[in-house]
């Protein structure tokens, strides 16, 4: 039999018969509505019945399918804590003759929609906000919009598979249109020769067994392959009509629009497919460059390489300064080193949390094309991230180095939540009861350290990343530590007010000291070992991609030297990064030898003036099968 005070604590919900029986209903619910999608449909969803499943990689579905249903299990259960009150507070008028366990399945049907009039607005906006975040978190749609980006920026060269595959007389015209492939990318015979090529290898999907291109797996887009045959008729027919009509540059843009979604539906086809084929990314790159992409070979973008010595250095300095600060007060041994092991903890997890969170959402939005070097919304955007994970460390620790505070605190929460479910009195302390609360509350101005540090650091990744000299990595650490140090003072300076804390002001000296030398540490460090990861990248792969990206540059500019300072400095249409630094994420890498063709010098021929016409793209007929 449970003690009564175990039934505060914990009440009995959780073991009836009721409550596993809503946990089965929220799972099967949670398992069928996750296929919903969270965006709007367009060109990167096909038309297929179960359409999001083709939005991942084979083995991505799984997990985050698994990952929601866990999450909605989560929610379930926390709503069913407060007991029968909660429908007094959902305006349900209370059901009184039903027995208290039963309040768990009565949330279950309100989070499934099976109660009448129970679709509440908040619950609603949670359920979606899980999902949608789930969905992204798993790179859904961005996936399928990388890949999409990425395959129209990178050059494409029909390997000889794909024309074996084509019957005898096809092979031929497809062999004259190769020639329209080599004209300026931007161009409509460019485009009409791409597109041609990679819609008679599309149609060979299942027919050609040199072609990497499973038939099973495109099998459950047929209807969007229709639709892409139809509409590639339709513009076989506009492009056929140039020889008859003034070929004028309006009738060109509209036409090269027209043929850019054709190609972008067909790279929407081939993701799908590949997603549906191969279980990573990795996986779906090879294939890519086997039937002509020229996708670049890239490292994994790993923060913790930039971060790692940093942050190992700065939990060594602040024990070291706390262990000397706290031996000229005079105290114990055991009591200064469990101070400074407790400052450098907790250094080590804030400052390590906040600069590699900021890192992680400043690479999300260079992949996702959003990044752009100077934008307050860019900068606002991982600041906000970077302070909340400060913030949340620091209340974190607060709890952990506290236990026994902290456990009366829970322990009184959790009582007054289960005196709501039986509308009785609690008898515990307030102050007991808002320990933890409060704690939480007094560390939010240790938010701007968090969002402070990655404004300043990432100001010192702007410029040329080619590894600076010891004078550049001194102010680096001058700027960040001066900036950090006197943040981290202020912080404690409010916290310190709001605790009451007796001669704040000295305890705030020394936490702004210990702040200033962290601060040194990653401003001498951090930003350097960016530009290292950029310059001479650690991984072989990655290293070998930039030498051919200089090598490429220095024969389309003239000059190693010119070649360097192209690779190694921003560029706007790059979002303000550099060429080699683009090369790490794979929906800039294959934009990068465009890009190059416009910085290289126009070739100039000492031909007489002659009557320009302008060329019309070859037609391969075939169009529909």
């Amino acid at each position: 039999m449970r003690k009564e005070s175990d039934m505060d604590l914990f009440p009995g919900h959780y073991q009836s018969i009721y409550f596993l029986f809503g946990l089965f209903v929220v799972m099967v619910y949670a398992w069928q509505k996750f296929n919903e999608p969270t965006f709007p449909r367009g060109e990167t969803m096909p038309s297929t019945v179960d359409p999001l499943r083709h939005m991942f990689t084979q083995g991505a579905y799984k997990n985050a399918r698994l990952t929601y249903v866990c999450v909605s299990l989560l929610l379930y259960s926390a709503l069913v804590w407060p007991g029968p009150s909660m429908m007094r507070l959902l305006g349900t008028g209370g059901t009184p003759d039903l027995p208290a366990e039963a309040w768990a399945l009565l949330v279950a049907l309100f989070l499934v929609g099976l109660v009448p009039n129970s679709r509440i607005k908040w619950v609603i906006m949670v359920e979606e906000f899980l999902r949608r975040s789930v969905h992204s978190w798993y790179l859904v749609p961005a996936r399928v919009e990388g890949m999409i980006g990425s395959l129209e920026d990178a050059r494409y060269e029909p390997p000889e598979r794909v024309l074996r595959a084509v019957s005898g007389p096809f092979r031929e015209r497809l062999e004259a249109l190769r020639s329209d492939l080599k004209a300026p990318p931007a161009s409509l015979e460019h485009r009409w020769a791409r597109a041609t090529f990679i819609f008679n290898m599309l149609k060979q999907i299942g027919v050609a067994a040199e072609l990497p291109l499973k038939a099973a797996a495109f099998h459950p887009f047929s209807d969007d392959f229709r639709g892409i045959q139809e509409k590639y008729s339709l513009v076989q027919k506009d492009v056929a009509a140039l020889h008859t009509q003034p070929q004028t540059d309006q009738v060109e843009e509209d036409l090269k629009t027209v043929i850019n979604g054709l190609l972008k539906r067909m790279y929407a086809y081939i993701s799908w497919g590949l997603g549906n084929q191969e279980k990573n990314e990795r996986e779906i790159d090879e294939v890519l460059r086997d039937i002509g992409f020229k996708i670049p070979v890239r490292s994994p973008y790993r923060p913790i390489d930039i971060l790692g010595p940093a942050i190992a250095l700065v939990a060594l300095i602040t024990m070291v300064f706390w262990l000397v600060l706290e031996s000229f007060r005079g105290g114990s041994m055991e009591t200064s080193i469990k101070i400074a092991t407790q400052a450098a903890v907790s250094a080590f997890c804030m400052y390590g949390a906040a600069v590699y969170i900021a890192l992680n959402s400043r690479s999300t939005l260079i992949r996702n094309r959003d990044w752009s070097e100077g934008s307050p919304r860019c900068f606002l955007t991982i600041a906000f991230k970077a302070g909340i994970a400060t913030w949340l460390t620091i209340a974190l620790f607060t709890a952990v180095f506290t236990p026994e505070n902290t456990w009366n605190s829970l322990s009184g929460l959790a009582r007054w939540v289960g005196s709501l479910a039986t509308d009785s009195a609690l008898t515990m302390d307030r102050e007991t009861v808002l320990y933890l609360p409060k704690r939480v509350g007094t560390a939010s101005p240790w938010f701007f350290v968090g969002a402070v540090a990655s404004v300043l650091i990432f100001i010192r990744f702007r410029g040329d990343v080619r590894t600076g000299d010891t004078q550049k990595r001194l102010i680096d650490a001058a700027v960040v530590a001066i900036g950090l140090g006197a943040t981290v003072y202020l912080a404690q300076m409010i916290q310190g007010a709001w605790d009451k804390i007796p001669g704040i002001g000295t305890v705030s000296l020394k936490v702004g000291l210990a702040g200033l030398a962290c601060g040194a540490v990653l401003g001498y460090f951090v930003p350097h070992a960016f530009r290292m990861s950029v310059s001479r990248p650690y991984d072989r792969n990655a290293s070998a991609a930039l030498d051919d990206l200089v090598g490429k540059a220095e024969k389309a500019l003239g000059a190693q030297s010119d070649a360097e300072d192209w690779v190694f400095t921003p560029h706007k249409k790059l979002g303000g990064i550099t060429p080699a630094e683009a090369l790490q994420h794979k929906s800039l890498a294959t934009g990068v030898s465009t890009l190059l063709d416009f910085a290289a010098p126009p070739e100039t021929e000492a031909q007489p003036p002659a009557i320009i016409t302008r060329p019309t793209p070859m037609i391969i007929e075939g169009g529909r099968s």
